[in-house]
């Protein structure tokens, strides 16, 4: 086919030209995908090699336990994940920590444990120890929001009896 004839068809937007509207879009809209796909793959690869320091999750986890054991709630609540405190109120969360943190608010003594991380969730296991020497082992949970490791929820694991002990650093 010769370029006057191309054009002809192209005026006239004869399917036989090969490059008309439907496959110009076509074309225009793969390489979109494609270009976004990059973008994100690249945005991916970028915060998981950002993600934050997990001896930061340690820190996190420190600051609310102290918070709840001199009452603090508020402090304690502040510590806490954005999916917590749209679930729970202020007045809320200290209901719940004051039931459901009684081993870390009669503790003598608190000895962190392992620490895991997959992207921006932490997991730190932690262990309470009380006046009878009767350890508690809790599962904290992390998210990595705006830059800083909040706590996601935290489990009660069991209670160990008197001696029980475990490797770690102690508050």
């Amino acid at each position: 086919m010769d370029p006057c004839e191309y054009r002809e068809c192209a005026d006239r937007g004869d399917r036989r030209s090969g490059w008309n509207a439907l496959g110009r879009i076509s074309m225009i809209l793969c390489a979109l995908s494609l270009c976004g796909m990059a973008a994100v793959v690249t945005w991916l690869h970028r915060a998981e090699r950002e993600a934050l320091d997990p001896r930061l999750a340690l820190e996190a986890v420190s600051r609310q336990i102290r918070a709840v054991h001199e009452d603090d709630f508020l402090r304690a609540y502040n510590h806490s994940a954005s999916s917590v405190q749209v679930t729970l109120s202020a007045r809320e969360f200290e209901r719940m920590a004051r039931k459901s943190y009684a081993p870390l608010r009669h503790s003598v003594r608190v000895e962190l444990g392992e620490i895991k991380t997959v992207g921006n969730r932490a997991s730190v296991r932690v262990f309470c120890v009380d006046r009878e020497e009767a350890v508690t082992a809790c599962l904290f949970a992390l998210v990595a929001e705006q830059g800083q490791w909040r706590i996601d929820g935290m489990e009660i694991l069991g209670r160990w009896p008197r001696g029980s002990h475990m490797a770690g650093d102690r508050l």
